[in-house]
């Protein structure tokens, strides 16, 4: 009887061992949309904050398709993601100060200053305290960071 499953036994482990070699699997397609500039769509994750700009627009910082995040200027019929040249950070918090400039506070990667044509980037290298900016909010003379 032990025999039987001496002989048993390996039959078993190969038969067992065969079916992980299988390479004919279905691959699973993940969705991944293009980072287009103007969309209709905002942020689908998370909204951190929400300012109006001069022109009446919607300024949005929040999550679009990834725990990061991005900056959304929304007209009244469409999203414009504002920092698609930049790539997605964590933006907590995004202002137009009174030149019409707007300023992009993000967790750890410092401050965008967007002047309508390109970006600048503000780090410690550049003079922040600290590249973890939560707030940004304007007084009578220049915008602050928090």
């Amino acid at each position: 009887m032990n025999y039987v499953y001496a002989l048993f036994l390996p039959f078993i482990f190969y038969t067992f061992c065969q079916g992980q070699n299988q390479t004919d699997r279905t691959t699973e397609i993940v969705y991944s949309p293009p980072k287009d500039t103007v969309t209709s769509y905002g942020p689908t994750l998370m909204v951190r904050n929400i300012k109006q700009d001069r022109k009446g627009n919607i300024l949005i910082a929040g999550s679009n398709f990834s725990v990061f995040g991005d900056a959304f200027r929304y007209d009244g019929t469409s999203f414009t993601n504002l920092t698609s040249e930049v790539g997605s950070h964590r933006f907590w918090d995004v202002l137009e100060d009174r030149r019409g400039n707007l300023w992009l506070a993000s967790l750890e990667s410092g401050v965008y200053y967007y002047n309508g044509q390109s970006f600048q980037h503000f780090t410690t290298k550049q003079g922040l305290a600290n590249n973890s900016v939560n707030c940004i909010y304007e007084d009578n003379i220049i915008p602050r960071l928090v």
